[in-house]
């Protein structure tokens, strides 16, 4: 399997282009780090994706024939994984999320704790997050980093060289469905062997915080 499955604001792009790209913007502070994005925005995206998906169209197809290209994947797990983010692509959901994990729906705002004292809190992104997952889960890419937004982070999820373009085909449709631009700062996806251990420094040397998944390794 050899997919292009590396997303640059918004574009599909090879291996070749991301790699250049990104040592590109590598030391630039001001590409990777942003204010965090409004739930409204995201909660809207999310209900468009939502509604492409039940249309079972060009963007439903895609994603199977991606999942259907795997040698791993059985046809009825291609059916349940399409299911299960689907039910994960509901607004209210999200919400109920937000609230039972971070006491609001939104938690950015300052909020004053006590009127008797003259104190706020609320909570912040850690920042640039990057996930780390393995090449037998698809999904866990997506709903991390849909996890990693809602928390207002900058999400930049490093793919095995052999993963397929699950995520990639997922987020390019966001961004297109973003008519104000401003998500597709919010996404990145790369290919980084980890083999390559001077990329993959290089890679994991712009995150806050990273997010790994699977062996010891």
């Amino acid at each position: 399997m050899n997919n292009v499955a590396n997303l640059w604001q918004g574009q599909i792009v090879s291996d070749e282009e991301f790699k250049k790209l990104f040592y590109a913007h590598k030391n630039n502070s001001g590409f990777w780090n942003q204010v965090p994005m409004s739930h409204d925005l995201l909660f809207n995206l999310v209900e468009k994706v939502s509604s492409k998906l039940k249309e079972r169209g060009d963007f439903y197809k895609r994603l199977v024939d991606d999942l259907r290209m795997r040698p791993d994947v059985e046809e009825d797990e291609v059916v349940a994984s399409l299911n299960s983010l689907e039910d994960f692509l509901c607004v209210d959901n999200l919400r109920l999320k937000l609230y039972r994990e971070l006491g609001s729906e939104n938690p950015f705002e300052l909020k004053r704790i006590s009127y008797k004292e003259n104190h706020f809190e609320s909570w912040f992104p850690l920042g640039v997050l990057v996930h780390v997952t393995p090449n037998n889960s698809p999904l866990l890419g997506v709903l991390g980093v849909l996890e990693g937004l809602l928390a207002g982070n900058v999400n930049v999820l490093k793919l095995a060289r052999r993963d397929s373009s699950f995520a990639a085909i997922f987020y390019q449709q966001l961004c297109l469905l973003d008519d104000t631009g401003i998500f597709k700062k919010y996404i990145t996806i790369g290919k980084v062997s980890s083999g390559d251990k001077q990329y993959l420094s290089d890679f994991l040397s712009i995150a806050d915080v990273v997010s790994a998944w699977g062996n010891e390794e």
